[in-house]
């Protein structure tokens, strides 16, 4: 019975936990591509996971940017417009492009200003472009974020999990259970009924003929979901035909007798001479005398010779082939041969051989 299954759509979070708590399967190649597509490590001096912290630190555009008026330099334009409104206003809708910025201004007891633009300078930066500006210097890789096991999982279960992870995770997965129904898979040929009744009505259980062959049907359990119970029933069926292939159609089938794969030989047959009940008398069985004759025949046979072979030309008959000819040269010179050929070949046939050591 060929069929798939699926994983559960909980598996990749039951497999990221399984990581979570087995070490040692996280050298595992496939393991190991998923932490690194989610961006995690494992600290072994501390025993915490760790992910890049790239969203608490500025990236480096190659350049520093500086309002006019306050002198102080940036990494980006944002964090310079923002540092040159820190008196006599509260600010918000900060919008930065790459020569200013727009700034909606408020009063700090409360009042619409205005909305001022201003413009920032800008020069090359000692941090190379893509490089984090963190309070500890520039660095190309952020410093690391220590995060919980749940939030690690988190981040596992947000890529496609790897075809060949499941085998290395010591827990079976969850899987969608297999939605199969019960199948009949026919074991021999149809038979007479011997429950068949003529007189009555024509019934799902009332048929002339009956199928032998094995219902499967699915019974699984949460640790063998393939499972399935075998039981050798006849399907009634209206003709001797029946079929060849599995079926899953729904019909009145009913047990044979258990351990008996196959109906008897009769009830397969019962039209052949040894299942025939023989209408004699009762008693003694009738008896009858018959006269046999034997006659030797001739051991060389008795062969004949074809005939001359005649054409006719100018009106006239001539003979063509000379069979008979052919035929004495043949009873003559070369049956005697073949003969002797044959007899010395039957000896050594019969002859007992010698090992040779």
């Amino acid at each position: 019975m060929p069929a798939t299954m699926r994983f559960a759509a909980n598996a990749p979070r039951v497999a990221a936990t399984a990581i979570m708590l087995h070490p040692g399967i996280r050298t595992a190649a496939s393991i190991a591509g998923w932490l690194g597509l989610a961006a995690l490590f494992y600290d072994e001096a501390s025993g915490l996971w760790q992910s890049p912290n790239s969203e608490g630190y500025p990236q480096s555009t190659g350049q520093e940017y500086s309002v006019d008026s306050i002198g102080t330099w940036h990494s980006t334009v944002l964090d310079a417009c923002n540092s040159s409104y820190i008196y006599n206003y509260d600010y918000k809708n900060i919008v930065a492009d790459g020569s200013g910025c727009y700034v909606d201004l408020y009063y700090k007891t409360g009042g619409f200003v205005a909305r001022a633009r201003t413009s920032v300078s800008s020069r090359k930066s000692s941090c190379p472009s893509g490089w984090y500006v963190t309070p500890a210097g520039c660095v190309q890789t952020p410093p690391p974020k220590t995060i919980t096991q749940e939030e690690a999982i988190e981040e596992i279960i947000k890529h496609p999990m790897p075809d060949d992870v499941p085998q290395h995770i010591p827990v079976p997965l969850p899987v969608e259970q297999p939605n199969i129904q019960p199948v009949f898979i026919p074991t021999g040929n149809p038979v007479a009924n011997p429950s068949y009744n003529p007189s009555a009505p024509a019934s799902p259980e009332n048929q002339p003929y009956v199928q032998p062959g094995t219902k499967v049907t699915p019974a699984p359990a949460p640790g063998a979901p393939w499972q399935v119970d075998t039981v050798p029933v006849n399907r009634p069926t209206p003709t001797p035909e029946g079929s060849t292939e599995p079926s899953t159609e729904p019909s009145t089938d009913t047990p044979r007798e258990d351990g008996k794969e196959d109906r008897d030989f009769c009830d397969k047959n019962p039209n052949v001479l040894a299942c025939l009940e023989l209408d004699t008398p009762e008693g003694e069985i009738p008896k009858g005398t018959f006269n046999v004759t034997y006659a030797v025949e001739n051991s060389w046979g008795n062969g004949s010779c074809p005939a001359d072979k005649y054409a006719t030309l100018a009106g006239k008959s001539v003979k063509v082939y000379d069979w008979e000819q052919t035929c004495d040269y043949v009873a003559t010179y070369v049956r005697p041969i073949l003969l002797l050929l044959c007899a010395l070949g039957a000896l050594f046939i019969v002859m007992p051989g010698r090992a040779e050591t």
